[in-house]
């Protein structure tokens, strides 16, 4: 016990994003997924947020596609393919570290301890 003092950060190491967009392939490559790309996945992203708080249910992606929210089904409104739409949530990852000019990780067991009881203060009973 030394008596020094030193603040201590906790940044997200995650990905940028909260999830990622992938929808059916044709039948004849049944099981794979197309990813929308990166752009399409923040439009769907944002329009899932408005969804979940009573926005609308579908969102165009471009002039010939939309997704519906409730069914989770890409639709070509040209041919009327449908495909299932599949919204693959990002676990998001933190860091704590102590500050004192520069930043010094903490280890594994101590990361895990900062975890829970950032968890417990947040929940209001730290």
């Amino acid at each position: 016990k030394t008596g020094i003092k030193r603040n201590v950060v906790r940044e997200t190491t995650g990905p940028d994003r909260a999830a990622v967009w992938y929808y059916g392939s044709p039948k004849r490559c049944a099981g794979d997924e197309v990813p929308f790309d990166e752009g399409e996945c923040d439009r769907l992203e944002e329009a899932f947020a408005a969804f979940q708080d009573g926005g609308a249910a579908t969102v165009n992606i471009d002039e010939d596609r939309e997704v519906s929210f409730p069914r989770m089904r890409l639709r070509h409104m040209k041919t009327g393919v449908r495909r299932a739409v599949v919204r693959e949530a990002l676990p998001e990852k933190y860091e704590w570290s102590c500050t004192k000019g520069e930043r010094t990780p903490y280890g594994a067991d101590v990361r895990d301890r900062l975890e829970g009881a950032y968890f417990e203060m947040s929940r209001g009973r730290g």
